[in-house]
């Protein structure tokens, strides 16, 4: 099953999108939010440094 027929099945799951969630995750557990949020902001600016080096040294050079 495709996503947008998974999401017409029960579109309930929309829900997860909502920033109150994270408001929430913050309020009820901070240390732990504080974590999520420093693995987010390392998988984002890995990711970034990852394609900034395959434009640099090129594929063989990064799968190497």
């Amino acid at each position: 099953m495709t996503g947008g027929a998974s999401i017409l099945e029960d579109p309930a799951v929309l829900q997860a999108l909502s920033p109150h969630w994270v408001v929430l995750f913050f309020i009820d557990q901070p240390g732990t939010a504080f974590f999520a949020l420093g693995a987010i902001v390392l998988a984002v600016t890995g990711a970034e440094a990852l394609y900034a080096d395959l434009g640099h040294f090129g594929r063989q050079a990064i799968t190497r």
